[in-house]
């Protein structure tokens, strides 16, 4: 039954009404539409909390909801204050579900990884590991998705061998569960691929590459955007190798399928289809995707020569990363070594020092002294 069909037939405060209000908050999360998302989860818990005991495990569902949504548009404070709430309201309940105490806590992990607060977001994640190991029917998909998070946060945090064994511990349980052609496989094989890559083994990069792009090919169409960021990931490990000519075939591979297919909500075409634009359609104006956005295309212009809009863009990514995120985050470390890079290209040396010297100060706190990062800002100063 829909939502119009509903409100002909049932009281506005129905419980059925407030569900399909939260559906529809999960469909419009899907889609990018986050403040439509947020509207209709908000109604949901509104009507829910006329009708149901403050402890009924369908708020604490809505209110995860909510978390999640306020995660995706950036606003972290508000995101935990939600997932709080869910906790709290199923340890409450008469009878306690551990997976989603489990489903909680993951992302709450989550939220303090994007906050770059590593030691809390590695906190919680183990407690998600440990109430699924304890639950008499574990869900091996939250399992091995918070194995895979754990991971994702070791590769940030320069820890290659933790991150890797954490990463197969994630793909041995989806190889036991999922069909072979399963896209979250795909997902997988990518991220150890990309933490290969990042250890300069290349060959074992290209493996999981080729795995994760032969079950793309089966399972995307031609023109998927996934297919394109693997077609540049490959095409990046082979410019590592200075096979040059491997690499340019497997980036105009990636390029084609990015003019064809004109996702132009997609991120892959950021510089095609003016991401800023379409970012300002769903983002706050101070969302550290901008930031992210704003350094590529600044990359870009520094590459062919264009300094002072390469500089402009440095510039306000670093703005909105200074109000946005937390001191020292990895974010600000990229920004902070892009425009060191620069002006050491444009011949100031002494100002190049300085922020070479400031992304020392920054990585310092938290990567190991023997990270090849540390090593190659030294390089840099």
């Amino acid at each position: 039954m829909t939502l119009e069909i509903q409100q002909q037939f049932l009281t506005p405060v129905h419980l059925s009404i407030a569900t399909t209000y939260s559906n529809i908050g999960v469909m419009y999360s899907s889609t990018g539409e986050y403040s439509k998302a947020l509207s209709n989860q908000e109604k949901a818990l509104e009507i829910m909390q006329k009708l149901l005991p403050s402890n009924h495990l369908s708020l604490a569902t809505v209110y995860n909801n909510i978390g999640l949504v306020h995660n995706s548009l950036g606003e972290y404070s508000n995101a935990l204050l939600c997932h709080e709430k869910a906790f709290e309201i199923v340890q409450k309940s008469s009878l306690p579900d551990c997976a989603s105490l489990a489903a909680i806590c993951n992302n709450m992990g989550l939220t303090y990884c994007e906050m770059g607060k590593y030691s809390s977001a590695l906190s919680y994640y183990e407690q998600s590991i440990e109430i699924q190991k304890q639950s008499a029917s574990p869900s091996e998909s939250l399992l091995s998705t918070t194995y895979r998070n754990v991971g994702s946060l070791y590769a940030s945090m320069g820890q290659h061998s933790k991150a890797l064994s954490y990463f197969m511990m994630s793909i041995k349980i989806q190889e036991e569960t999922l069909s072979p052609n399963h896209p979250s496989l795909a997902g997988t094989y990518n991220d150890i691929a990309s933490l290969y890559k990042s250890m300069a083994k290349h060959s074992e990069a290209l493996s999981y590459y080729e795995r994760a792009l032969n079950i793309m090919l089966k399972s995307f169409s031609s023109n998927h955007p996934s297919l394109a960021n693997i077609y540049n990931n490959v095409g990046s490990v082979f410019d590592s190798m200075e096979e040059y000519e491997k690499a340019l075939s497997y980036y105009l591979k990636a390029f084609a399928i990015m003019k064809e297919s004109l996702l132009l909500n997609h991120p892959s075409v950021a510089v095609l289809c003016n991401v800023i634009q379409i970012q300002q359609k769903f983002l706050t104006p101070d969302h550290p995707s901008f930031a992210i956005t704003l350094n590529y295309i600044g990359s870009v212009h520094h590459s062919i020569g264009n300094y002072p809009q390469a500089l402009s863009c440095y510039e306000k990514a670093f703005e909105i990363e200074k109000n946005a995120l937390p001191p020292n985050h990895s974010t600000m470390v990229t920004t902070y070594n892009n425009i060191g890079l620069l002006y050491d290209t444009m011949g100031e040396h002494s100002i190049s020092l300085s922020y070479y010297e400031k992304t020392l100060e920054m990585i310092q706190t938290y990567l190991a002294p023997n990270h090849p990062s540390i090593a190659s800002t030294y390089h840099n100063i």
